[in-house]
């Protein structure tokens, strides 16, 4: 062999050498799955908050004109701002799914401020809709990330 084909022999393998480190570097670098799971114990607080609103619309001080308005936008209002502050499963997600949970509490805060939907537990209701459609999500997103990942395993072998 002469000096000129052993250069390039030596060149193809280095450039063959730096596309299988780039390819190895996309694979560790991109993650299976970006987000968390809901967490259980975030959600159980916060519903242990809309059990007690919905205990005190119950017992009546929720179905006085002044108070219960001012009961029900204080506990809505802090069980929101509990879910934004705390809830990690959809903070990698684009802003769907906290658009949709704050959409949901506002509705679900007014429907309880209308005479007689406020002795049913309404705002229960709402905190165990919200962790459903965050598991759903999160459920959801596990398993578009497996069959990418499936999929690019496929590729490359």
């Amino acid at each position: 062999m002469t000096t000129s084909s052993m250069n390039t022999l030596q060149r193809a393998r280095q450039a063959g050498r730096a596309v299988r480190k780039k390819m190895a570097d996309k694979q560790t670098k991109k993650p299976t799955f970006t987000g968390e799971k809901p967490s259980a114990l975030l959600y159980f607080g916060v519903g242990m908050i809309a059990i007690l609103k919905d205990l005190l619309d119950f017992i009546g001080i929720g179905s006085l004109p002044a108070i219960g308005t001012v009961v029900t936008l204080c506990l809505t209002f802090l069980i929101w701002i509990l879910l934004v502050i705390f809830d990690r499963s959809s903070k990698n997600k684009k802003m769907n799914m906290q658009v949709t949970r704050g959409l949901v509490v506002i509705l679900f805060g007014l429907a309880e401020m209308l005479f007689g939907l406020d002795l049913l537990p309404i705002e229960t209701a709402m905190v165990i809709l919200l962790y459903f459609m965050a598991r759903r999500a999160y459920k959801k997103a596990k398993k578009e990330a497996d069959e990418q990942a499936k999929e690019e395993t496929y590729a490359y072998a």
